[in-house]
């Protein structure tokens, strides 16, 4: 499947020589080639080259970029022991203020 690219003519050797350095999978598809070229008329070569430097790493398939735990999922695996201690710190204050009111 082929596009038409719109690329300017003083633009169009460095689309050349950027497309070369794309690696082979991506090399041709047309998502991609759209994007190089919008970034090579809003950020110039600089940009398009930074991006082919991303596009060219390999992440491994079970890399996790960000790994944050959830509130909500401390408060379901009950692995948050300083509420449990706080829970039972509170019952034990709550204990002493009926006895201490008994004894009046």
């Amino acid at each position: 499947m082929t596009i038409k690219l719109d690329v300017p003519e003083d633009r169009l050797g460095l689309f050349q020589r950027i497309k070369r350095q794309l690696p082979l999978e991506i090399r041709e598809d047309p998502e991609v080639l759209q994007k190089l070229l919008v970034y090579l008329k809003l950020g110039g070569e600089r940009l398009v080259r930074q991006v082919v430097t991303t596009l060219k790493v390999d992440f491994p398939e079970n890399t996790q970029l960000f790994k944050h735990r959830l509130a909500e999922e401390t408060l379901d695996t009950g692995n948050d022991s300083n509420a449990a201690k706080d829970d039972q710190a509170s019952s034990n204050d709550n204990a002493a203020d009926e006895k201490g009111d008994q004894d009046l």
